[in-house]
């Protein structure tokens, strides 16, 4: 059910399986979300510590990323490994085969690294759209971790934006 009419469609199906059978249409539109109104004069702060803990934090609202960014370190740590130990396997039989292929195919920690960093960036705006922040500041520890936070500032950045909020680096 189409709320706003002029919601712009981006793709249609339609399947006839047989004459005489049911019809199946299948849409999908554009999905804009709300921008942030003045009323958003929450801020927000994003904190990289030296340990790889990563929280953001708004008003007593807390959203923890560590756990995420913890794989992203174990990843990039042994990313070698893990590749010549797929390599090895790759012929068997498994459930997890296209995802091993996949791996392989990313090549580096750098490429294979954007799937987590785009999903983590959208996982902020969320919750910072949610929560009614307007600006989120970033707080990243000279040791921190060396992960590609410009990459995540860039990609909060660019989606904040779609919503009105602020990411200030």
């Amino acid at each position: 059910r189409l709320v706003n009419k002029e919601q712009k469609i981006t793709k249609a199906s339609v399947v006839f399986p047989k004459l005489g059978r049911k019809v199946f249409l299948f849409l999908t539109y554009e999905k804009t979300l709300e921008a942030a109104t003045a009323s958003h004069a929450r801020a927000a702060t994003l904190s990289i510590l030296a340990d790889g803990t990563c929280k953001l934090q708004s008003q007593g609202n807390t959203l923890t990323l560590s756990d995420r960014i913890y794989r992203l370190m174990f990843m990039k740590e042994h990313f070698e490994i893990i590749h010549e130990r797929i390599r090895s396997s790759l012929g068997k039989a498994g459930r997890w085969r296209d995802n091993r292929i996949a791996l392989l195919k990313a090549g580096s920690f750098e490429v294979w690294a954007q799937g987590p960093v785009h999903q983590m960036s959208r996982q902020i705006v969320d919750w910072c759209h949610k929560n009614g922040v307007g600006t989120v500041t970033w707080q990243i520890e000279e040791n921190a971790p060396s992960l590609p936070w410009h990459e995540l500032q860039k990609q909060v950045k660019y989606k904040a934006e779609e919503v009105g909020i602020v990411s200030n680096e």
